[in-house]
């Protein structure tokens, strides 16, 4: 039995094709996975106490994921959220550790980087952000690579 099968990925990207890869590959990882095209499913779901992490892109049509950030932690505080992005930009990044998510992943990314960052998010429930993010001096936000010194 796969480790995976418990937990439940809410995916939410515009892209098609990205969705359908990102799904893919998780579901052959394991794992439970619910996607969408917008940012109201994901809150729809969410609040109906829907999965175990969020995986979310920045931009879907004209919503920005980080507008409504307060809502999904107002609707459920301890899921963490990973963000994915093709804005690669240092003020993505440091939107992500402002609002508190789990891990900011530019794209293009690895399939297994995204399978172990849900793995790591979701043994760290309950925490209000990896150690890593405290320790800005260091590394600013998770691993990304536009962050490291």
């Amino acid at each position: 039995m796969n480790k995976n099968v418990e937990t439940t990925v809410l995916l939410a990207d515009d892209d098609a094709s990205i969705r359908l890869v990102v799904a893919k590959f998780l579901s052959n990882q394991g794992y439970v996975v619910r996607a969408t095209d917008n940012v109201h499913t994901l809150l729809r779901w969410l609040q109906q106490g829907e999965g175990d992490v969020v995986v979310s892109d920045v931009h879907m049509g004209v919503d920005n994921v980080f507008s409504f950030i307060p809502k999904i932690k107002q609707l459920r505080p301890d899921i963490p959220i990973i963000i994915i992005s093709a804005n690669t930009s240092v003020i993505t990044a440091l939107k992500s550790k402002k609002s508190k998510v789990f891990e900011y992943i530019p794209k293009p990314f690895d399939l297994e980087n995204i399978s172990d960052t849900i793995t790591r998010a979701t043994l760290n429930t309950g925490q209000e952000q990896p150690a890593r993010f405290k320790a800005v001096s260091q590394i600013m936000v998770g691993k990304s690579q536009i962050m490291q010194p």
